[in-house]
């Protein structure tokens, strides 16, 4: 008995090393594409930085919100385990293809690489889930961890991104993204010690990659018309909640809440997502025109220094990781959740203060914004790999990856609310003078801050009293 739990344990752990590689790898390919984009469609198409802000939004809306469809996917047509094998030659080609400086070939690749990453996520977090039971103490530790691989792997991607994309250009410097992206096989020959997956038949494989191309030129039109793919984003999400509140009406009390406080969770998630979707737009444009970047001589690229980021998260990660093995119950991760919400909203009122003490010439300091992206770190492990791990032990049995998915399509509506809340720092269109435009980012930034730490409040009280209710419910 002993000797089977071990054998087990042993598996599990080797699977979970073989995810974190397949993070890894993927989250290069990943972070080379969203470190970039924004710059990539300013400087190589010349494109507004309106426009360049509504694109990245439409990709976000998708990247982030048709993991629905990719959990879909891994559920009832091929297995969560090969769809993540799959996913992992669509992201390499679409990111070859960006290297191409076509405007109208980069949406199609930039709608290819969305379609493998959504196939991807879901079910690479799913797998995470399965590795061990829910009450098992390395349950939480293990979303951690492969949410520390993926900032390892971010660390790669954008501390080489900005140098990469500066001496060798944007072409080669995808080129090499494409390469490493394809890393993602090495993790995946460990998963094939993982048993008990579902096993799919011929016909429902065939059917499942129909949908999965026939995603491509939906994703293409979307990007080519972003305003109404952001709308159709958030209508959809507004549809499949309200579809699920009425599904939860078919299940006993406890599996009942239990979906609605995923449902709240979700939807409270949004306020910190719309926040976290800034940092490869706004604050990128931000740090590239206002913030003092110059080191020991050396002015240092925009896209390396959102690498601080994810440095921090693979440093004080696996001291979190430690605290959260003593996280007990959905209410003490629920708890995390929003203290990570509350801090989101702090790490912008510190651009605040920055923007606050700038120097003579309007240039903020880069200490300003290795504080907030240390606020933002902290906030990312409280909240993203914390949310995984509430999703799939709230979901009832048999909608786990499609219920990862809906929480991922809370950053894709999050995603949407940035492309209108952005609207408040791109009124000086053209204009990077730093005096000129501060005071223009002071205003955003307060507002953002302000009303994300006001949610983060208020998630706190809702959810300690309905875990309240539901624990007494429990001992009735």
């Amino acid at each position: 008995m002993d000797m089977t739990l071990t054998n087990q344990t042993n598996t599990a752990n080797r699977g979970l090393l073989g995810i974190c590689l397949m993070q890894v790898f993927s989250m290069i390919g990943f972070m080379y594409v969203f470190s970039l984009m924004t710059l990539y469609c300013t400087q190589a198409f010349h494109l507004t930085d309106h426009q360049a802000y509504t694109l990245f939004a439409a990709y976000g809306a998708i990247i982030f919100g048709c993991p629905l469809f990719g959990g879909y996917l891994g559920d009832n047509f091929f297995g969560h385990k090969r769809a993540t094998l799959y996913a992992i030659p669509i992201q390499t080609i679409a990111i070859l293809l960006m290297a191409i400086s076509n405007l109208h070939i980069f949406y199609a690749a930039v709608a290819i690489f969305a379609v493998g990453t959504c196939l991807q996520v879901p079910n690479l977090y799913c797998l995470v889930g399965e590795l061990f039971p829910i009450t098992h103490p390395k349950r939480q530790h293990a979303f951690i961890l492969a949410y520390i691989a993926v900032n390892i792997g971010g660390v790669i991607a954008t501390s080489s991104a900005g140098f990469l994309s500066q001496h060798l250009g944007y072409p080669i410097t995808f080129i090499i993204g494409a390469i490493l992206n394809s890393g993602g096989f090495l993790g995946y020959l460990l998963l094939n010690e993982l048993q008990g997956e579902k096993k799919f038949s011929l016909s429902q494989k065939f059917y499942g990659t129909i949908l999965l191309w026939l995603a491509i030129p939906l994703c293409i039109m979307a990007f080519h018309f972003p305003e109404i793919c952001n709308a159709l984003i958030l209508a959809f999400g507004l549809i499949i909640t309200v579809f699920l509140i009425f599904y939860s009406f078919r299940l006993e009390a406890s599996k009942r809440k239990k979906l609605r406080v995923f449902l709240f969770i979700t939807w409270i998630s949004i306020g910190f997502g719309a926040l976290f979707v800034m940092t490869p737009t706004v604050l990128t444009l931000f740090i590239e025109r206002n913030v003092y970047r110059e080191l020991f001589g050396i002015t240092i690229p925009t896209p390396t220094i959102m690498a601080i980021n994810s440095l921090i998260i693979v440093i004080l990660g696996p001291f979190l990781g430690i605290r959260n093995k003593q996280i007990k119950s959905e209410a003490d991760a629920s708890f995390k959740l929003s203290c990570g919400i509350l801090l989101m909203g702090l790490s912008y009122l510190i651009l605040v203060a920055g923007i606050y003490f700038s120097g003579a010439l309007g240039f903020i300091g880069l200490f300003w914004i290795v504080l907030c992206y240390i606020a933002q770190a902290i906030a990312e492990l409280y909240v993203n790999p914390i949310g995984y791990s509430l999703s799939h032990s709230l979901a009832p049995q048999g909608m786990e990856a499609s219920l990862l998915g809906f929480f991922q399509l809370g950053s894709g509506i999050a995603s949407v609310l940035m492309s209108y809340f952005s609207t408040m720092t791109s009124k000086l269109e053209g204009q990077i003078n730093p005096h000129i435009t501060n005071p223009m980012y002071l205003k955003a930034f307060a507002n953002y801050g302000s009303i994300t730490i006001l949610l983060g409040v208020f998630s706190l009280i809702a959810l300690k009293i309905f875990f309240g209710s539901y624990a007494k419910q429990r001992n009735l």
